[in-house]
């Protein structure tokens, strides 16, 4: 998932939540302050999601190809699993920004290497599918998110529920997904203080 994509599902969050266009604006640039989307597109992406549109792709434009079966993507796919590399199909669909469908298309057709089609049945897309359930990179995106925003846990864990109703994650779910990025994100602040007092040391 591209870091746009990333901001774009946190602006579907904040209509969910009822956020006015000022409003999930000033979440976006306060969430994202290194490298946030244009104030123009943020609102652009709300008034989208505010009128019904689920999906955070780009459409396609004029001119560029409307398939994901690329010769690049093909060829990526095809020397990434001849080499005996240990790569699941969610993972290559993340690298290479398509759905994890196109690439079970890749590898079990025409267009993948012959002799290592019968090891990814389409359970693998149904078990994946199933472990983490409907909607969990998004959830996992907007469970970041309200990190970012300096939210409780339990305050997260309210929102994820009112925005994805039934099919939010489980409570223990969302608790240990923030936890994991409140750890990382300590972790980072952590290291960049020592890193200062170092460079003070040093003058």
């Amino acid at each position: 998932m591209t870091e746009r994509i990333g901001q774009r599902i946190c602006i579907k969050f904040c209509v969910k939540l009822g956020y006015t266009a000022a409003e999930t604006t000033r979440l976006i640039q306060k969430a994202f302050k290194d490298d946030p989307i244009s104030v123009t597109q943020t609102k652009l992406w709300h008034r989208r999601f505010r009128d019904g549109r689920e999906s955070a792709e780009s459409d396609a434009r004029s001119g560029r190809p409307t398939t994901s079966k690329t010769p690049e993507n093909i060829e990526h796919i095809r020397a990434a699993y001849s080499k005996g590399e240990k790569v699941t199909m969610r993972q290559l669909a993340d690298e290479l920004g398509i759905q994890k469908s196109t690439v079970y298309e890749i590898v079990s057709g025409d267009y993948g290497p012959k002799r290592e089609t019968t090891k990814f049945k389409e359970k693998e897309l149904q078990s994946e599918d199933s472990a983490k359930g409907t909607g969990y990179k998004e959830q996992e995106t907007c469970i970041k998110f309200c990190s970012n925003l300096g939210h409780s846990c339990a305050e997260t864990v309210q929102m994820i529920l009112g925005a994805f109703k039934e099919e939010a994650l489980s409570e223990e779910d969302i608790e240990t997904l923030f936890n994991s990025f409140r750890c990382s994100k300590d972790g980072g602040e952590k290291e960049s203080k020592q890193d200062s007092s170092e460079d003070s040391d040093v003058d």
